[in-house]
């Protein structure tokens, strides 16, 4: 597994093809990103530089890493973004009842609101007391109501 700073790193490189110049930029030191770049060299394991005295350069391989590399960071923006997205538009309800005969009095107006939204019972524990068109209705239950 490659750690996604490393992919950050080689882009900026690939940008600039100076080591002092990309380490500067991300404020690390130059012996810590000629470390990330023999770690991502050695996780593909080819050359991805080409090394001249006192140049180092993406080869083609290396061209080829980082056109992956942006997809994979834009990948991984994607699906943080969904997922906190996901999280925010989710609210939990939790309701629940020492004895059964509040939740009776629950039971009508739980069923309409549950037709009216995207409503999941997603658990439950105590003893079941009644039941109205496959909703199985009991003491300390959870829904789960999707906006």
């Amino acid at each position: 597994m490659i750690n996604l700073d490393f992919l950050e790193y080689l882009i900026e490189f690939s940008k600039t093809n100076n080591l002092t110049k990309t380490s500067k930029s991300l404020h690390i030191s130059q012996s810590a990103l000629t470390r990330a770049m023999q770690k991502v060299e050695d996780y593909v394991g080819v050359p991805i530089f080409t090394h001249s005295k006192n140049k180092l350069e993406l080869n083609d391989a290396g061209q080829v890493l980082v056109k992956y590399a942006k997809i994979v960071l834009d990948a991984e923006k994607i699906m943080k973004e969904k997922t906190v997205t996901f999280h925010n538009s989710s609210i939990s309800l939790s309701i629940g009842s020492i004895a059964p005969g509040p939740m009776i009095k629950w039971q009508p107006a739980l069923f309409t609101l549950s037709k009216q939204t995207d409503f999941q019972q997603i658990g439950h524990r105590g003893k079941s007391f009644g039941n109205v068109e496959g909703w199985q209705f009991r003491h300390n239950f959870y829904f789960q109501i999707h906006q």
